[in-house]
Parts: C-alpha cells; structure tokens; sequence
C-alpha cells in the first residue's frame, strides 16, 4: 500500500511545495489579492507606484506591470547564477523590472540597458534613481544591425516597436550592438519587438563572446525560415538551447479564424553555453 501511494503523496507535495514558491515569489514582487485585482482592472494613465521588495516601480500601464511582474519576479525567466561584476546588456529594458531583478541577484553587476520609447525611458530613468541603482548604463535608442535613424513606433508601453518602412511612428536612434560585444558578455538579453533576426544576424560573429542568451522572438508563420536561421546561428556559436512558448497566440493554431495579434509566434529562447567540465 505505501508502494502505491508514494507517488500520490510525491505529486501533492510538488503542487504544495510550487504553491508556498509561488506565494514566497508574489510576495517578494509585492503582489497580494488586493493589489493583483487593482492591477488587472486599472485602466487609467496616470503615474502611479508599486512597491515590491526588491525595490519601487513607478508606472502608467497596470495591467503591464502586472504581466512584467509576473513574468520576471514571479516566474523569474531571467533566474541565471551570475559572478561578482557581472557584465549584462538588457536590450528592451521597458521601465527597468528587469535591471532591478538582474541587480537583486547580482548587486555589484554592471548593467547596459537600452529603451528607444521616450515615455518609457523617462520611467526607466525614475526608477534606477529612485532605487539608488549603480553602475547602470542607461541608452535611449533601439538596438539594430546598424548605428541610425529609425521610425518607431511608440506605445509607451511593453509593445512599442521598429517600424521599417511605416509612414507613421516617431524618430528613434538606434545602434549596433557589436561594440559592445567586444569583451566577455555574462549576460544578454533580447526583448525587442520583431528586430531579433537582423539584430542576431548583425552580432553572430561576436555570439562567442556570450554566455547566457535570452531572446524573446516574434514573428509570422512566413518568418519560419528566419527561425530556423536563428536557430543554427545558436548551435554554431555553441549554445544549449531551451523553448518556451512566450505568448498563447492561438490556442488552436491548425484552425485560426482570425488574426487578433501582431506576432503569430513569440517564443522565450534561453541559450547557454555547454559547461566545460
């Protein structure tokens, strides 16, 4: 009989043990019932701010916080073991949850983040120096395959994005990131609205130089191709691949009756190199 139960009692102990996780991590990001209701249903603009225990978060977009608390202090998608002084580039760093996240895991690491949207920047910027964040390099542009202009457009929100060959969208800077891929790199990430293929492409001789790689890729059932290139530009440069899907876009994707989002595919893509042991 305990032969036959052992596996019940482990199943329940695992839901529990992810349960008390679950709550010590909502906890941490400063999520109880209340404030998880409050952040689901606000639909007003103005500033507003969110403690968490890792530090303050002002923002405008509730239901965006919620989703980018959620998504990295709750889940921790970015949960990496990083040295003392680690070197991080954070490529879309939105209002900064995840710069804080990266600098509560690893206070003395050496961050680049950059954030083209002007009104998310300014917040990017509030935050950092409302938390007394050093060593923090804050860069208002997009990342591309080049140093230039770009139409942008902006959101103020999780989903502004490159607009190549749009006629509406504001002006942006936007830079290579290969001069800063010159030396070591501990950590990159990647959340850049549909630019990951040029960008990636821009930097695979440099992909070396990496050692954890996050990309959130998004694009359209016709881009497969540009996948599987991305795909094999990873193998090449030596990286462990892991797939998680980022967004249900389509919960029954051999019967879609109608196109509701901007990307048919957004994918979580975490790469690390092969241990040397």
């Amino acid at each position: 009989m305990k032969t036959l139960l052992k596996p019940l009692f482990d199943a329940v102990l695992y839901r529990w043990n992810k349960f008390n996780l679950k709550k010590q991590q909502q906890q941490i990001a400063g999520l109880d019932w209340f404030s998880i209701k409050k952040l689901k249903h606000d639909k007003s603009s103005h500033l507003k701010l969110h403690r968490s225990q890792i530090g303050d978060f002002y923002y405008t977009q509730a239901q965006q916080l919620y989703h980018g608390l959620q998504e990295v202090l709750v889940e921790e998608i970015y949960k990496v073991t990083l040295a003392p002084n680690a070197r991080i580039i954070d490529c879309g760093a939105n209002i900064g949850i995840s710069v804080l996240y990266f600098k509560s895991i690893c206070p003395t690491a050496v961050i680049t983040a950059f954030e083209p949207d002007k009104h998310n920047f300014e917040l990017l910027t509030k935050n950092c120096i409302v938390n007394n964040l050093n060593h923090v390099d804050l860069i208002e542009a997009a990342v591309w395959k080049e140093n230039t202009d770009l139409k942008f457009m902006a959101q103020g929100g999780m989903d502004s994005k490159i607009s190549i060959g749009a006629e509406e969208g504001v002006v942006v800077k936007a830079q290579s990131l290969t001069r800063y891929l010159q030396e070591p790199v501990d950590f990159l990430k990647l959340d850049i609205e549909g630019a990951e293929f040029e960008v990636l492409k821009n930097i695979k001789d440099y992909l070396s130089n990496i050692t954890n790689l996050f990309i959130e890729y998004h694009g359209a059932f016709t881009q497969t191709n540009e996948l599987v290139e991305i795909l094999d530009m990873l193998q090449k440069a030596g990286f462990y691949v892991y797939i998680k899907e980022a967004c249900n876009v389509y919960p029954t994707p051999f019967l879609i009756t109608s196109k509701h989002a901007q990307f048919d595919v957004q994918l979580n893509i975490f790469c690390r190199k092969a241990s040397k042991d």
